[in-house]
């Protein structure tokens, strides 16, 4: 969790700022050992590159593609999917091996229902404020929950072939 005080800089950082911040703003100002974001950055420039090279690692496993044809018709899908082993470790799995199995299949639908979830709660707190925009946040919802619907019924219903 990050402290009271570090959330008090980034406001404060943000109003230094007109209001928006860039990653590279939050960096520079967390660079100073006395800054109360200075403890959430990694300062060894190997174990930072590391992790950075990582980053980029899942960046290229999120964006991907392949294209697999559903009911005569070809579409780009992700080439890989993550998803938590019994051990909680998040892995990615070739998304033509997951549609193959059922076990796997099961455990990235729950995980793509997790996420759903999480999404509304973190967002949830918009809706609330601004009563005018809860109609706006409810209809994105629901069109990703019908996304969400439509896929598992093709899946379900086998229709779904790899290229």
């Amino acid at each position: 969790m990050i402290s009271k005080e570090a959330v008090e800089e980034l406001m404060r950082l943000s109003e230094e700022h007109g209001g928006s911040l860039q990653p590279a703003d939050v960096v520079e100002a967390a660079k100073d050992p006395a800054s109360p974001l200075h403890r959430y950055f990694t300062w060894d420039v190997q174990e930072a590159a590391e992790k950075c090279w990582e980053l980029e690692a899942r960046w290229l496993l999120r964006h991907a593609k392949i294209e697999i044809t559903v009911r005569e018709e070809t579409i780009p899908i992700r080439a890989f999917v993550a998803i938590e082993d019994d051990a909680g470790q998040r892995r990615y799995l070739a998304t033509e091996a997951v549609i193959a199995s059922d076990v796997l299949l099961d455990r990235h639908l729950a995980n793509c229902q997790r996420e759903a979830e999480a999404f509304i709660r973190r967002n949830e707190h918009l809706v609330k404020i601004r009563r005018e925009d809860r109609k706006k946040a409810l209809q994105a919802v629901r069109k990703a929950i019908q996304s969400l619907q439509r896929m598992i019924q093709a899946i379900q219903e086998e229709q779904m072939a790899p290229v």
